[in-house]
């Protein structure tokens, strides 16, 4: 039975957001949104992201601008 990931612990959502980059998984979960837009703000250059390897690194401060200062 495959187990489910564990929602993070707010203690965990404010270290995410003090790293400078985050990995999509920790983003959607921080952010509460899909993959799917994620993957769309990407194409669209509005989040700033680096591929190490076959890991994709969401640049936080890009993420903040596009989540949280909308409000």
């Amino acid at each position: 039975m495959p187990s489910k990931k564990q929602p993070l612990k707010p203690s965990d959502i404010a270290l995410c957001r003090a790293r400078p980059c985050q990995r999509i998984a920790e983003a959607v979960q921080v952010y509460n949104v899909s993959r799917n837009r994620i993957y769309n703000l990407m194409r669209r250059g509005e989040i700033k992201f680096k591929k190490v390897g076959s890991v994709t690194l969401l640049n936080t401060k890009s993420l903040e601008k596009v989540f949280v200062d909308d409000e």
